[in-house]
């Protein structure tokens, strides 16, 4: 059964694969979490430390669709990624025009944009914005939007037993078969298998061909040719199951 918590934890796991360069020269993987409002109680010395920069993955379902059957939804999903990063003040004009934000926004866009959580379509860029008013901590917010298909509901009927279904494959099996070809006194003598229902076959010996009615099971067939000594190949085609058995080799 897929719930929303799975998508989420998926997101966030995707973006701790994201390595990013920090204040100290490190390029660790991004720290995330399910967001719950970590910046500004950052701020507010309220928080416990993480790492930054840091993304936080907020899910905000889009309720406008409606149930599929047996209690499955399929709506859209809003992920807002909290990207926040701090840059001190170097005197250069940093602090007031913070523009490795967007080196971390287009990080997150690359490895999030088209990644499909469980249960979801692909994930396409929908609104972001950009914290306008900030000090040394910035935080940068953008959307994706993907169709997701939540089954935690569902009441279609997965316990029912039923009978288990053998697959039986029968390697080389042939619908007609060449069991012996003999030639005795002007006489080609070919004993043969039809598998298959009555029908008309065609025997083919190098330029000659010859079509005659055959029953199902083990059949004779005798035609007077002329031959000389040598190597031949013989074939047989139903005409009903249209079926050419592999080159029978005999030698006179």
């Amino acid at each position: 059964m897929a719930g929303i918590k799975q998508p989420i934890l998926d997101i966030v796991n995707q973006i701790k694969t994201i390595p990013f360069a920090n204040n100290a020269g490190a390029s660790p993987n991004l720290y995330s979490a399910i967001f719950n409002n970590q910046i500004e109680r950052m701020k507010a010395g309220e928080e416990y430390n993480y790492s930054l920069p840091a993304a936080f993955v907020e899910a905000i379902p889009q309720k406008t669709g409606g149930e599929i059957g047996f209690g499955s939804w399929g709506y859209d999903v809003i992920f807002r990624i909290h990207a926040v990063m701090n840059q001190p003040d170097a005197g250069d004009g940093t602090l007031d025009q913070n523009l490795t934000i967007y080196d971390l926004r287009d990080a997150l866009q690359e490895s999030l944009v088209h990644f499909q959580p469980t249960g979801c379509s692909l994930m396409q860029c929908d609104d972001e914005r950009f914290d306008t008013d900030h000090d040394s901590v910035c935080v940068y917010q953008f959307d994706l939007i993907t169709h997701f298909i939540e089954t935690s509901g569902s009441k279609y009927p997965t316990e029912q037993s039923t009978p288990p279904t053998n697959l039986v494959i029968n390697s080389g099996f042939a619908l007609i078969e060449i069991l012996h070809v003999s030639y005795t006194g002007g006489d080609l003598i070919m004993l043969f298998n039809l598998v298959d229902e009555p029908q008309n076959v065609v025997l083919n010996l190098d330029s000659n061909q010859w079509t005659f009615a055959a029953a199902t099971g083990e059949n004779t067939f005798t035609q007077s040719v002329s031959l000389s000594s040598g190597n031949y190949s013989i074939t047989a085609t139903g005409e009903v199951n249209d079926f050419t058995t592999p080159a029978f080799e005999f030698t006179i």
